[in-house]
């Protein structure tokens, strides 16, 4: 019997660069054909997943009773009974390659599947991109988006690419003026019947995949000032929502500050002035304060400006104006001394008149 040397041999590729990616646990198998017989299993290497050896030399013999014997080697997922197996998260190493030369490497490639990861960032409205917004990827395979976090652009869109099967987090570490930071979300990448498909983290399986970011509550701060803008003490303010619910203020120490928290959008709040204080006019119409749903505020129908905050509540703060009350005179004082004399000045200025008139008549 004439012997020849055999080398199968395994090659990952392109798996290398995730840390922790964990391989499977896969057989080769060394088959034989006699003549123009079948295919039969000869030898068996198996290869753990985190094998070091991924290669083995085997001497076989060239010629079996006078037939010339040919070789290939076929992939089959560790306990399979299939005559051969596509490695889940890998292409497909296409058909085996047999031989019946001497020294020949028969090699069996698994090249890694990969697939790019999108979505799109909107804000409280739930369609409306937001720019700048920054995230971080990060897998359980060893995946990492890099060292500085991904930014949604103009479009809101944001992007990761290259990601093989496995669980991901994806973090949100900066957000748009205004928005309350998000996530994290979970999803997984999973191979299904050779194609990789992105399971959300409830199960869905989303073709176009939105992250609403929801707005900050609103905080209210009403400043009570008098016609010349100081601050005013003694005045009393009511909030409601168009469901017609109360907000409670927090007054300051000086009582010319009012705070209202919890303010959402969209919504609109109407605030009335329920008392003024002592010695001013109080407001005679109430204040509509609206608050769109991407956070834009009107007060009166007028635009507020810079409402939205990096840090805390975004906050909408106004002064309420009250006009002094005109003075009137007070009784038994030069006020009354003074009505008194213009008015028998006017008496006598009178009586001069008919009685002039009255001897021009007679003449």
């Amino acid at each position: 019997m004439i012997l020849t040397l055999l080398k199968i041999q395994k090659d990952w590729q392109d798996d290398e660069k995730y840390k922790d990616y964990t391989r499977q646990d896969i057989q080769l198998v060394l088959q034989q054909k006699i003549g123009s017989g079948e295919w039969k299993d000869y030898k068996t290497f198996d290869i753990a997943h985190d094998a070091s050896i991924l290669s083995k030399d085997y001497e076989v013999p060239s010629t079996v009773d006078g037939k010339a014997a040919q070789y290939r080697v076929v992939e089959r997922l560790a306990g399979s009974t299939s005559e051969q197996d596509r490695v889940p998260g890998y292409e497909d190493p296409g058909e085996p390659t047999s031989t019946s030369e001497t020294g020949t490497t028969l090699t069996v490639i698994n090249k890694l599947m990969t697939r790019d990861f999108s979505f799109t960032k909107v804000g409280n409205d739930e369609s409306t991109p937001l720019s700048g917004v920054s995230f971080t990827l990060t897998g359980d395979n060893g995946y990492t988006s890099g060292e500085k976090p991904v930014e949604s652009a103009a479009d809101g869109t944001v992007n990761f690419s290259e990601l093989p099967i496995g669980n991901y987090t994806l973090t949100e570490t900066k957000t748009a003026d205004g928005y309350q930071l998000g996530g994290p979300w979970n999803f997984e990448v999973k191979d299904e019947n050779g194609e990789l498909v992105i399971v959300w983290q409830d199960g869905t399986k989303p073709s176009d995949i939105k992250i609403v970011n929801k707005l900050k509550p609103f905080d209210l701060t009403v400043n009570k000032t008098d016609d010349q803008g100081k601050a005013l003490k003694g005045a009393e303010f009511t909030l409601v929502d168009a469901n017609n619910k109360e907000f409670t203020a927090t007054v300051s120490e000086d009582g010319a500050t009012f705070t209202f928290t919890g303010l959402t959008a969209p919504g609109t709040y109407i605030l009335t002035e329920t008392k003024a204080p002592d010695g001013y006019r109080g407001l005679t119409e109430p204040i509509t304060i609206e608050i769109d749903a991407l956070g834009q505020v009107k007060v009166d129908g007028v635009v507020q400006e810079d409402v939205l905050a990096e840090n805390g509540n975004n906050e909408i703060t106004l002064s309420v104006a009250n006009d002094p009350k005109a003075p009137l005179p007070s009784t038994g004082g030069p006020g009354t001394l003074l009505f008194s004399l213009i008015g028998i000045l006017a008496l006598g200025a009178t009586g001069l008149y008919f009685y002039f008139r009255k001897d021009q008549e007679v003449a």
